[in-house]
């Protein structure tokens, strides 16, 4: 648990700062899921993007990534997250 304060310049800080948790902590195989550790770099959202306008469904789009990555946690994001990504980029365009 961390306690701030704002003062009246905008500046902010840590009055107190409790490091116990009271679960346990996401272990390093599964960090890859945790919402803040989570990025698609944009030149994934293009290559994705064109492979869709190819008529190549994301799911196997996702799965190229995947394999030039090696694994699923070195991709640093989920197959949701590049369907969101691939979806605002496109309404953007």
């Amino acid at each position: 648990m961390v306690v701030v304060r704002i003062d009246d310049e905008g500046i902010w800080k840590v009055l107190n700062h409790v490091a116990d948790h009271y679960h346990d902590l996401v272990p390093l195989r599964r960090r890859h899921l945790i919402r803040s550790q989570r990025e698609v770099p944009t030149n994934d959202v293009t290559l994705l993007s064109k492979l869709k306008d190819s008529c190549i469904g994301l799911t196997s789009d996702f799965g190229v990534l995947k394999d030039q990555a090696q694994s699923v946690p070195n991709l640093s994001y989920t197959i949701t997250d590049a369907r969101n990504k691939v979806a605002a980029h496109e309404r953007v365009k």
